[in-house]
């Protein structure tokens, strides 16, 4: 998504170690309590443990149960376009 933009590895470079990307966003999500995080993924995406349920503030939430929750979203347009179809 963010691949070739500023502070962000080129489309070319491996991927960065999962882990890395697991223990950034946990801390992330631990120093800004105040805020609440929707991480929107397939419904049968794997949840890290360092992402599971232990955190009141980060919801794991289906592109469907997203489109639902926040209508009027980008992706909810796409959804329906999608069952038109």
């Amino acid at each position: 998504m963010y691949a070739d933009t500023f502070n962000y590895k080129k489309s070319s470079e491996a991927a960065t170690f999962f882990g890395n990307w697991a223990s950034q966003t946990e801390r992330v999500i631990k120093e800004f309590k105040s805020t609440f995080f929707y991480r929107v993924i397939d419904s049968n995406c794997y949840v890290p443990d360092k992402l599971s349920t232990d955190h009141y503030n980060l919801k794991h939430l289906t592109f469907e149960e997203f489109a639902q929750r926040f209508p009027g979203t980008i992706y909810s347009d796409q959804i329906i376009q999608k069952s038109v179809i």
